[in-house]
């Protein structure tokens, strides 16, 4: 009766460990979790030292068509680099 119910338990661990892929999977999850909310604090703390400080100086109107009309210009520049080529 007892080895039986020691193959019982046996078999219930196994079944309620997971498995090293599992592990492994949420592992890369909350390392991609931290490395998204690091990059969030860094791009929040960029906008409060940079746009914020703009708006609180020159409006809010101005300071978003000029950084949309920088944002349209290195997409310009970009896509003209693209269609030149590597010749010039």
């Amino acid at each position: 009766m007892n080895k039986t119910l020691l193959f019982l338990l046996e078999q219930s661990k196994d079944i309620e460990e997971k498995k090293w892929y599992i592990k492994f999977l949420e592992k890369i999850g909350k390392e991609t979790k931290d490395l998204i909310n690091d990059f969030l604090s860094f791009f929040r703390l960029i906008k409060e030292n940079t746009y914020d400080v703009l708006v609180e100086k020159f409006g809010y109107v101005g300071v978003t068509l000029a950084l949309s009309a920088l944002v349209v210009i290195i997409f310009m520049v970009i896509v003209t680099r693209i269609i030149r080529g590597k010749d010039e």
